[in-house]
C-alpha cells in the first residue's frame, strides 16, 4: 500500500464517528495518538505532562530568591529589635543617672562644689550634710557617699570611699564632663549667687553597634560656693557684664499688676494679668528691629533683633516677634535672667512656668500632672491649654503666633504657641507650648537657633 493510502486511512479512522454515538448526538472523541505520530508533534527529549530541566532550573531559582528575602527581612526585624532594645535600656540608663545627680544637686542648698580640672569628677555636700562625689570609671557611672567629712568635701578625699554603680552591665560610659559657672546675683539677692552645673555624658550600647548617646543636663543652685583645682571653676566666665538692656529708670512707678506697662526703650505698651501668686505680661514681647528669617539675631541687647512671620511687619504688631535663645536672653546662661523684657521683668525660669501652670491646673492632680523636673515631657494636664489660650479664664491670652524653625522658614501659625523659658541644656532650651486642638499644655526641650514668642514675667509681684 502506498504512502498516500495509508495517510488517507489514518485520516479516515480519527475522523469517522461511531455510528451508535452519531444516533445518539454525541460525536466519538478522536482516538489518540500513536507513538510515532506523538514522537513527530513533541519535542525530543521530553515527556507528555513533565517539566524540561531548564522549568525545573528556573523554579528552584526563583524559590531559593524568594527564601533569601524571606530569611533576610526576618534577620533585619530581629537586628532592629535588638538595637531597639539596647537603645531603650541605654536611655532609661542616662535617665536614672541624670535624674540621680540632678535631685542632689539642686537641693544641695548652699553647698561647695569642687570639680576636677579634668572636670571627669565632681564633689560636694547633699541636704543631709553627706560628702557626695560621682564620676565615671572604666565606663561605669559611680557614685560615693561619706558621712562626717572634716575640713572641704573635695574629690581628691573621696578616692578611698566606696563606690556604687548606677549604671547597667551593658552600659559604657565613654565620656562625662562636669561644669561650674557663678552666674550674677538674683534680683533681690535674697539668695544669693546663681549657679549652674553641667553635666555632659555620652555613653554607647555594649551589646549592640547603635551609635553613641549623648545628654546633658543642666542643675541650677541658688545659692553656690565654688572651689575649684587648678583653675577649673570660673567664678565669672563673663568679667564685662552685658550691658543692661534697658538703663533707663523704671519708667513705670507704682505699677500694679493688672494695669499697662510701659516699655521705655520703644513706649510699647502691654497689658498684665495677676495669675496666682505671679504677675505676667498678657501680650508677647515686640522688641527690637526686625531681621529676615534667614538670618541669626546675635545675643547683643544693646541691638535686639526679632523675627516677624513670614518677614511681615504686621505679624509683628499683631502676634509679637520671634526670637532666638540666645538673643532672649543676651548672651545670658542665668536662669531668670532679664534678657531681653524690660527693666524690673525677666524671662521665665522652667519652674515658673510649672507654678503658672499649676495655677491654672482644676484637675485635682496638678503636682503630678506639672512636676518640678527636667524630665517630664509633652502634653500634660486637662484644659490648662485651654485657660492660657487667648479668650480662655486665666487672662494669659496666648496668640497661636507659630515660630520661625532653625532653617530660616517660618510655620504653625494659627497652630501652636511656644514660649521661651530661661532654662537650658547645652544646645537646647526648655519652651511651653500650647496646641489649637489640644486642651492641654506642653513642656519640651527644642533647638536655641529656633524663633519662639517671649513673655516676661514680673520680678516681684
Amino acid at each position: 500500500m502506498s504512502m498516500k493510502n495509508v495517510c488517507r486511512k489514518i485520516l479516515q479512522r480519527r475522523t469517522s464517528p461511531n455510528p451508535s454515538f452519531v444516533r445518539r448526538g454525541i460525536r466519538r472523541r478522536s482516538l489518540p495518538l500513536t507513538k510515532g505520530e506523538l514522537e513527530g508533534v513533541m519535542p525530543k527529549g521530553r515527556k507528555s505532562g513533565g517539566f524540561t530541566m531548564i522549568e525545573l532550573l528556573v523554579a528552584i531559582g526563583i524559590f531559593g530568591i524568594f527564601i533569601t528575602i524571606v530569611t533576610g527581612v526576618f534577620a533585619r526585624f530581629m537586628m532592629v529589635e535588638r538595637h531597639g532594645i539596647a537603645q531603650g535600656q541605654l536611655i532609661s540608663d542616662l535617665q536614672s543617672v541624670m535624674q540621680s545627680f540632678t535631685k542632689e544637686a539642686r537641693t544641695a542648698f548652699g553647698s561647695t562644689y569642687n570639680v576636677t580640672n579634668t572636670g571627669k569628677e565632681i564633689a560636694f555636700r547633699n541636704q543631709e550634710g553627706e560628702c557626695i562625689s560621682y564620676r565615671v570609671d572604666n565606663g561605669v557611672f559611680q557614685r560615693a557617699a561619706v558621712e562626717n567629712v572634716n575640713g572641704e568635701c573635695l574629690v581628691d578625699s573621696m578616692n578611698s570611699s566606696q563606690y556604687s554603680p548606677l549604671t547597667g552591665s551593658q552600659t559604657n560610659i565613654t565620656e562625662i564632663r562636669f561644669n561650674i559657672i557663678i552666674a550674677e546675683p538674683s534680683v533681690d539677692n535674697a539668695l544669693g549667687n546663681q549657679g549652674v552645673i553641667t553635666m555632659s555624658i555620652t555613653a554607647q550600647s555594649k551589646s549592640s553597634d547603635i551609635l553613641p548617646i549623648k545628654l546633658e543636663t543642666t542643675v541650677v543652685s541658688r545659692q553656690m560656693s565654688p572651689y575649684g583645682t587648678d583653675g577649673f571653676v570660673i567664678p565669672n566666665p563673663n568679667p564685662d557684664p552685658i550691658p543692661n538692656p534697658d538703663p533707663n529708670p523704671d519708667p513705670n512707678p507704682g505699677f500694679s499688676c493688672g494695669s499697662q506697662v510701659i516699655d521705655s526703650r520703644d513706649n510699647q505698651t502691654y497689658a498684665t494679668v495677676a495669675i496666682g501668686s505671679q504677675c505676667w505680661m498678657a501680650k508677647n514681647l515686640n522688641a527690637g528691629l526686625k531681621t529676615l528669617g534667614k538670618l541669626p539675631q546675635g545675643k547683643d541687647c544693646n541691638s535686639i533683633h526679632k523675627y516677624c512671620y513670614d518677614n511681615n511687619d504686621a505679624n509683628c504688631d499683631s502676634y509679637g516677634g520671634l526670637y532666638q535663645w540666645d538673643q532672649a536672653m543676651c548672651g545670658s546662661l542665668a536662669a531668670g535672667a532679664q534678657g531681653i523684657c524690660p527693666a524690673g521683668w525677666h524671662i521665665p525660669t522652667h519652674d515658673e512656668f510649672t507654678v503658672l501652670e499649676r495655677a491654672v491646673c482644676t484637675s485635682g492632680t496638678c503636682t503630678t500632672d506639672f512636676p518640678f523636673d527636667i524630665s517630664t515631657m509633652g502634653s500634660r494636664g486637662t484644659n490648662e491649654g485651654t485657660s492660657l489660650k487667648s479668650g480662655g479664664a486665666s487672662g494669659f491670652a496666648a496668640l497661636l503666633a507659630g515660630q520661625r524653625s532653625n532653617d530660616g522658614s517660618f510655620g504653625f501659625l494659627g497652630l501652636y504657641a511656644s514660649f521661651l523659658s530661661s532654662a537650658q541644656s547645652g544646645d537646647y532650651a526648655w519652651r511651653r507650648y500650647l496646641y489649637v486642638a489640644d486642651t492641654r499644655a506642653g513642656r519640651d526641650l527644642v533647638g536655641k537657633g529656633n524663633g519662639f514668642s517671649v513673655r516676661c514675667l514680673k520680678d516681684q509681684l
